[in-house]
């Protein structure tokens, strides 16, 4: 007798499947065998086969959001990297492709040969996407200063509308003219957030909260996440506080978040970030009768500060 030839089961057999699928062009077929061997085995390797998949049937989007499950493994695989820097580009997300290479870059996930050639590749998509559509950046800059008008949070849906096909220089230049004469209060931290994490490290006019406009050097500030000031605040009220009441500390720190994030990139709490954190744990202590509202009397200039902040925020709820 001959040999018996076993033939591959459950997700084996799905993987062979979508390659065959896939070599035949029946992309559709292939998304489909691909999402049935990663169901069964939800690896890395069968995960990047379903990408390639999707990326054929121009489901950019959902290739990307899919690729979270396994961002790390991505981030540092120059080809997974490559992949999702494409999907990128494929779906015109160019400052998102832009910021991808840039943390790539700081993080050194690639070599300086490999980063050249995704910049090389971003700039020619840029450089078509510019031809295709010149009129683009005035429309852009139309419903950011309709945005701006608003005078409340943009929802993340209309902001990666908004930079969908937007080039990273035509944003550059919108977000300047923008921010040294913007009026929402929400608009212009997510513009300048948005401008360090394309790695832009120039000096720039902004208009802060209360309407003044002032310099800014991107090159000396951080994230809001990352922002030292920040950092300390939080520090200082896990070690101070932490073991005291470690239910209500969350959300005391998501407010010292929240009105960080408003003020960036000019944010007071700079000046004495353990001050600024004690007067959040005080006002919690006196809300619920711990300690006489008195004690709350030395921060008075930032309880002014916190007022105006909780004014902003309560419009938007």
């Amino acid at each position: 007798m001959g040999e018996t030839i076993a033939f591959p089961e459950g997700w084996q057999r799905a993987v062979k499947l979508g390659e065959t699928a896939l070599a035949k062009k029946d992309y559709q077929k292939a998304v489909a065998y691909f999402e049935d061997a990663y169901r069964q085995r939800p690896t890395y390797p069968i995960h990047r086969r379903l990408l390639t998949a999707l990326e054929k049937v121009g489901g950019y989007k959902q290739a990307l959001a899919a690729a979270a499950e396994h961002q790390a493994d991505y981030d540092h695989d120059p080809e997974g990297f490559a992949q999702l820097f494409r999907l990128l580009l494929l779906d015109q997300q160019y400052l998102a492709a832009k910021t991808y290479l840039v943390r790539a870059q700081r993080q050194g996930w690639l070599t300086d040969d490999v980063v050249k050639v995704r910049q090389e590749e971003l700039a020619l998509l840029e450089k078509q996407q510019l031809f295709y559509d010149p009129d683009l950046p005035v429309i852009k800059k139309t419903v950011l200063s309709r945005l701006d008008g608003n005078l409340t949070a943009i929802p993340q849906k209309n902001w990666e509308d908004w930079i969908q096909g937007l080039t990273t220089n035509r944003f550059v230049r919108i977000a300047e003219s923008v921010l040294e004469q913007a009026h929402n209060p929400f608009l212009r931290p997510r513009l300048v957030e948005e401008l360090l994490k394309l790695g832009v490290a120039k000096r720039i006019k902004i208009r802060d909260l209360e309407g003044n406009v002032r310099e800014c050097q991107l090159a000396e500030i951080e994230l809001p996440e990352a922002d030292p000031a920040l950092l300390e605040m939080l520090r200082y009220l896990e070690a101070e506080h932490g073991h005291e009441d470690p239910t209500i500390l969350p959300l005391i720190a998501g407010e010292i978040q929240g009105h960080f994030a408003l003020s960036f990139p000019f944010s007071p709490q700079r000046v004495d970030p353990e001050g600024w954190a004690e007067s959040y744990w005080l006002e919690y202590q006196a809300a619920i009768g711990a300690v006489d509202p008195a004690v709350l009397n030395p921060f008075a200039e930032i309880q002014k500060i916190k007022a105006r902040y909780r004014e902003l925020l309560a419009g938007l709820y």
